[in-house]
């Protein structure tokens, strides 16, 4: 999280998943990111990205339903 003056921040989020091979996960990394401007107390604007470095990956695998990808 930073503040980066005259109302904006910048946030990164950024992690790692070790491998699951019982639920057939890939290790990978990820990054998740949010610029935001506050021009007063009440109001903020903010644009967000979520699963910027691969967006098509296997994140867990349904054990009770059976789900189909979407």
């Amino acid at each position: 999280m930073m503040d980066l003056g005259g109302g904006w921040q910048l946030d990164l989020w950024p992690r790692y998943v070790d491998n699951l091979p019982r639920l057939g996960v890939e290790s990978y990394f990820d990054l998740d990111a949010r610029i935001s401007r506050r021009p007063n107390d009440t109001v903020e604007f903010a644009i967000v990205g979520q699963s910027l470095l691969d967006s098509r990956r296997k994140e867990f695998v349904p054990e009770f339903l059976s789900l189909s990808p979407t």
